[in-house]
């Protein structure tokens, strides 16, 4: 991270619930449905935005179907996207060709690059409340074994952290 001035997200979704998003999830479909950050819910996208903005780094670009480059663009003001799908159901959608993506890609990857001098890093207000939705109820960790973990009810928690890796990590 360190050797980096911005950071790309290539082939991401968007968040639990997106109506139409192709592979729509929370980073793990198995076992997260929602994640809130400090109240707002968030998916994938500015979860990793976030880790990478509080080493100061920004997203610059991030390619997905049309609803994930909409969720860049509401979380990450100025990002550029690299639209190669656009989601119709959860498992289906319209897709560029291989050859026309991989063009459409390098092409947004270069305006992004011209854009970095302008991006700023995405960072959410400290400490990090991150509340997590499991898809099952009955799986919740043992709460012995994370005292600091906050019960919300039987499938959601929560936990506090100083940073965004420090919060997602102790679940």
């Amino acid at each position: 991270m360190d050797e980096c001035d911005g950071v790309i997200l290539l082939g991401y979704h968007s968040m639990a619930g997106t109506a139409g998003g192709m592979l729509e999830h929370t980073m793990s479909s198995a076992s997260v449905q929602n994640y809130w950050v400090n109240g707002q819910k968030v998916g994938e996208i500015a979860i990793d935005a976030a880790i990478v903005g509080e080493r100061g780094k920004p997203v610059i670009m991030v390619s997905g179907d049309d609803k994930a480059c909409r969720e860049a663009e509401a979380f990450l003001p100025g990002v550029v996207t690299a639209e190669v799908k656009k989601g119709i159901t959860w498992k289906g959608g319209m897709l560029l060709p291989p050859e026309k993506a991989y063009v459409l890609i390098k092409q947004k990857t270069k305006e992004a690059i011209l854009k970095l001098p302008h991006l700023k890093p995405f960072v959410f207000e400290k400490p990090i409340r991150l509340r997590v939705e499991l898809t099952e109820r009955g799986i919740l960790p043992p709460q012995y074994s994370k005292p600091y973990m906050k019960i919300i009810d039987g499938r959601t928690y929560e936990v506090e952290g100083s940073t965004m890796e420090e919060a997602l990590f102790r679940l």
